[in-house]
């Protein structure tokens, strides 16, 4: 059965429509380039913004932290 015939209710062909309008891009290959990804934010306003948080908070070795613009180093 596919997942299209398993979902019940209206709730459940809305979400397969939106999720139809999901792109899907090829895989990129080509490295990282921080600038792939503009979109951080500081949501809390305390000078850090979500990058640099999660990188904080996931690093499994001591993180310091450069009084520019709250910059992971």
């Amino acid at each position: 059965m596919s997942a299209a015939a398993s979902v019940r209710g209206a709730e459940g062909v809305a979400a397969l429509d939106l999720l139809g309008k999901v792109p899907v891009m090829l895989e990129h290959r080509g490295g990282y380039d921080r600038g792939m990804f503009p979109g951080w934010v500081d949501a809390d306003r305390d000078g850090c913004n979500t990058r640099a948080e999660v990188l904080r908070r996931e690093s499994k070795s001591p993180v310091r932290i450069s009084t520019v613009r709250c910059t992971v180093v």
